[in-house]
């Protein structure tokens, strides 16, 4: 057996790769540059997509040659192309408006160094190759002023959260100002209970934080009976007041980043009520920036209508018209206006666009007040996915006013679509939707979800009707990191609540169709919802069942064909094909089917779902586990089924 080779030389050869990597990076993002400048003179878009599946398409390729996995390359490269098309938008802006570069950025912000605005304020800086002059205030009003008054070039207000929402104080601040929205900035939150020893959590018996960040870890803090909350102006003064306190019993919500400003250590991780929590910042200057035309941009106005019916849907149908999408609309109201609000509306436009000038044109003859705050490049740069064959490459009620059923081809045409992790069923491509209904380890839950992932899955799911909340949020876990939906499943209206905030989609038991309450609870939800049919219901039965969680408001529903007794059958369940067509022809929900409820032989399961898809099913269901037995399909069975129903 060949002798190791000693471990410190094996670090140096890591340390040299890394720095070789390093390098390697910069360079390309120097020469992502050159392409703006290009794209700049050709008046062509900063995205190419068809290009980037290109990329991802031979990278993959290649890196399977050296045994790096579909998943790893892809994860990766979106990272670095994400980093190329911002910096290509901040390159070009800087172009576009010479005025504002300089070699170093004072920017006000709330709280001090450690803060999430800090953190925000940072990054905004760095991505705008400039220096951060930083200046902490106590309130948003004082970052207003900061501005307003000439002492910092920009100011930067947190505007929304994925878990508690939008910043009213912001909004209401926006009324008032004349100053524009130049930028924004997303970052990751990341909630830890921050101490000055790495303490058991046992001991802490007071945690500080800002209100917002105590709201978005609830769920964690109300299960820890023994922690009080106390409210902080900002996550700065909560972290200060842990590092200056002689009590060795407080802590601080905040982030890991933050808290080693302050010499503060994580006794707990991952607190958050959403395990996927990110803030929205804006960025406020004097003036107003102009957005070149290659460069995705957003533009905020505010508007107030009439006092009549429709006023507001009268605006939003000149958005439409024009052929602009809304992405956020946010109703405050009007001080001293009693009854009256002031909308915000965010469209994906230039502001220098023929469509927004005509749109606002209109608007203005319809409204009572609008003012634009502000046309600013989009910081979200949404990934570029492969499709499953991409990726499996060869070897090598209150709504229907009509009385129509709310699921009927007669109440809408066109197929509903659900968005499934990197997936939209119910487009022409086929779903999968697969994972072990057990496993015996983390390891072996997370190798089993980056097959799937690697081989053209969209959704994990995982365990049974008895899985536990432990169990359900390191399901979670993995099936983001692996950027699977998790499909979880539920048994109790009680439960959709909580699960609502770590599952993507919610699965039913046959045998829960004609629970009124679940479905109820389930059509109050925002999450998409698969519907499995009872063994012994009609076509009929199923779609009221259906009817009755959309008319609660989630139009999310997905049928899933499970299997049928019938007189011939008995006891013995039979896989319907023949109703997927014809539920194509009376519905618009998207179909899958489910091989395994009927079938134990895993080439019997592979031909029915190569046949589900031939009949016009749009996706399948299907249990695969690392050591398959009856019912299952092998991590290796699953990929050579996808390759077949891909290639």
């Amino acid at each position: 057996m060949a002798k190791a080779p000693p471990l410190t030389d094996t670090r140096q050869a890591i340390t040299q790769l890394d720095r070789d990597l390093i390098d390697l990076l910069a360079k390309r993002r120097a020469l992502s540059l050159n392409v703006a400048l290009s794209k700049e003179s050709t008046l062509k878009p900063i995205r190419d997509v068809e290009r980037e599946q290109q990329l991802l398409t031979r990278l993959i390729t290649e890196g399977r040659t050296q045994g790096l996995d579909a998943h790893y390359v892809t994860r990766l490269f979106q990272t670095i192309i994400e980093d190329s098309v911002l910096n290509q938008q901040a390159f070009l802006a800087q172009r576009a408006n010479p005025d504002t570069s300089k070699p170093a950025y004072r920017v006000a912000f709330l709280g001090a160094k450690g803060a999430y605005s800090y953190l925000a304020s940072s990054r905004f800086c760095a991505r705008q190759g400039a220096d951060f002059q930083q200046l902490g205030c106590g309130t948003f009003d004082e970052v207003i002023h900061a501005v307003e008054s000439g002492q910092a070039d920009y100011g930067l207000l947190p505007i929304e959260n994925t878990s508690s929402g939008s910043i009213n104080e912001v909004y209401d601040l926006l009324q008032h100002t004349n100053l524009a929205i130049t930028a924004e900035t997303r970052i990751e939150v990341n909630h830890c209970i921050l101490a000055k020893t790495s303490q058991p959590l046992e001991q802490v018996r007071k945690v500080y934080g800002h209100p917002q960040a105590i709201s978005q870890c609830s769920r964690f803090l109300k299960s820890q009976g023994h922690i009080t909350p106390v409210y902080c102006a900002s996550t700065a003064d909560a972290m200060l007041a842990v590092s200056e306190s002689t009590d060795d019993n407080v802590a601080a919500v905040g982030s890991e980043e933050g808290g080693k400003a302050f010499e503060l250590c994580a006794v707990e991780k991952g607190i958050a009520n959403q395990q996927q929590n990110s803030s929205r910042f804006i960025v406020v200057a004097p003036k107003p920036v102009e957005v070149p035309q290659q460069v995705p941009a957003k533009t905020t106005f505010i508007m107030a209508t009439g006092q009549k019916p429709g006023a507001l849907v009268d605006a939003l149908i000149v958005l439409k018209t024009h052929g602009i999408n809304m992405c956020k609309l946010e109703s405050r109201p009007i001080q001293g206006n009693l009854g009256e609000e002031m909308f915000y509306v965010d469209v994906e436009a230039n502001l220098a666009s023929q469509s927004l000038k005509d749109a606002l044109a209109q608007l203005t003859r319809l409204t009572r007040f609008i003012k634009v705050l502000g046309c600013y490049a989009r910081d979200e740069v949404s990934p570029v996915h492969l499709t499953a064959s991409q990726l499996t490459l060869p070897e090598q009620g209150a709504l229907n006013s009509n009385d129509r059923p709310l699921s009927s081809r007669a109440h809408k045409y066109d197929t509903t679509q659900v968005q499934l992790g990197v997936h939209t069923l119910g487009s022409e491509q086929f779903a999968t939707i697969a994972g072990p209904s057990e496993w015996n380890s983390s390891i072996q839950l997370d190798d089993s979800a980056k097959t799937l992932r690697e081989f053209g899955a969209c959704a994990l799911v995982a365990g049974n009707s008895d899985i536990t909340e432990q169990q359900a949020n390191q399901v979670a876990s993995v099936a983001r990191s692996m950027e699977l939906a998790y499909v979880s499943h539920v048994q109790l209206p009680q439960q959709v609540q909580p699960l609502s905030l770590v599952a993507d989609v919610f699965l039913l038991e046959a045998n829960q169709m004609q629970q009124h309450a679940l479905l109820t609870a389930l059509g109050r939800s925002h999450k998409p919802v698969i519907l499995r049919r009872a063994h012994t219901a009609s076509i009929s039965d199923w779609l009221q069942a259906a009817q009755l969680i959309m008319a609660q408001g989630n139009q999310q529903v997905i049928l899933c064909e499970s299997g049928v007794q019938t007189l011939e059958t008995g006891k013995r369940l039979t896989l319907d094909l023949t109703l997927v067509q014809q539920l194509k022809q009376e519905s618009h929900l998207p179909v899958i089917v489910e091989p395994g409820a009927v079938e134990s032989n895993s080439q019997a399961i592979a031909a029915l779902t190569i046949a589900a898809k031939a009949i016009g099913a749009d996706g399948v269901l299907l249990n695969v586990h690392p050591n398959a037995q009856a019912h299952q399909l092998s991590l290796h069975q699953f990929e050579t089924l996808q390759r077949q129903l891909h290639n």
